[in-house]
């Protein structure tokens, strides 16, 4: 596996009031907020923000989950080799998905324990230094959750285990993004925040929002259109105009990109969370029925370590 930059997250924000590109990994996040109201560009500068990272990664070190409970704004990765699986829009499905990742990040940490090595960039090496281990190497996991505000709306509980990923998952490379265009605070919990560090604010109704995106006044200044400030996780913040990528530039780099690398298997994680007791399938199926055709739904009664 090959790429141009040595974290596959790498990703492009924009350029900075000095008109210089601003750039950081997703991985030093290692999640992300991004919010702003309706016209801010929020659906344009996540789709910038990964279409940044899928350009010089390779689907062998980075695999992408969209969740999509409005249906129409991730369509165009359906199909994509990043995505071993389409955008999920059925919320209960968006449950299952993310407490999958929780397992896998628990299974992950039994790995990096089993080979004394600290975080995937460590077992990477590890496995290309010792071919005879036996192991594969880890790809980086980022989840894109396109409105948080519908999904927990939908599945309250799913923050749960949003958070347990926010508390524990950067060693392991999985990485989640939720962008909302309500940064409210009944829907931005403080526990939330507090394990999600890195934010993108473009603009906010008002000062309010701003002070739930940031902790800080600001957001409700910008223009609009991309505009946004960007706080890392050592609390810098950095004003930048987002970078505009068409609907006809997004369909030309993913045609080449699908005829460049063959699709992965989709991951079989309905399979594993009903075994796990996490979820129930959503209704009685035959054993004809292949399982990328059915539906999971959160069980009512869940072992407490899964949410």
């Amino acid at each position: 596996m090959k790429t141009k930059a040595k974290d596959p997250t790498h990703a492009v924000f924009g350029v900075d009031l000095d008109g210089e590109p601003f750039a950081t990994t997703i991985s030093s996040g290692p999640h992300w907020i991004i919010a702003g109201q309706t016209g801010s560009g929020k659906s344009v500068f996540a789709n910038a923000l990964i279409i940044s990272m899928l350009c010089h990664a390779t689907p062998d070190e980075l695999k992408l989950q969209w969740v999509d409970p409005k249906k129409v704004e991730a369509t165009a990765y359906i199909g994509l080799p990043f995505c071993p699986n389409d955008p999920i829009t059925d919320m209960q499905e968006a449950y299952g998905y993310v407490a999958y990742l929780a397992w896998l990040m628990d299974e992950r940490y039994e790995l990096l324990s089993k080979y004394s090595v600290k975080n995937i960039s460590e077992f990477n090496e590890y496995v290309d230094a010792h071919p005879d281990c036996g192991e594969e190497k880890m790809s980086y996991f980022v989840l894109m959750v396109d409105e948080y505000a519908d999904m927990v709306m939908q599945t309250p509980e799913v923050e749960k285990n949003i958070v347990r990923l926010g508390q524990k998952a950067r060693a392991c490379g999985i990485h989640v993004i939720v962008s909302t265009q309500r940064p409210s605070a009944d829907i931005l919990s403080p526990i939330l925040k507090a394990n999600i560090p890195s934010r993108v604010c473009l603009k906010t109704t008002d000062q309010t929002n701003s002070m739930i995106v940031l902790d800080e006044p600001g957001g409700e200044s910008l223009r609009g259109y991309g505009d946004g400030l960007v706080k890392t996780v050592d609390g810098t913040i950095t004003r930048v105009q987002g970078p505009w990528i068409s609907n006809e530039e997004i369909d030309r780099i993913f045609a080449h990109l699908r005829g460049k690398y063959p699709r992965p298997e989709p991951i079989d994680y309905k399979s594993k969370v009903v075994e796990l007791g996490i979820c129930d399938w959503a209704e009685t199926y035959t054993d004809d029925v292949p399982v990328e055709q059915r539906k999971v739904k959160a069980k009512k009664q869940r072992a407490s370590y899964y949410g």
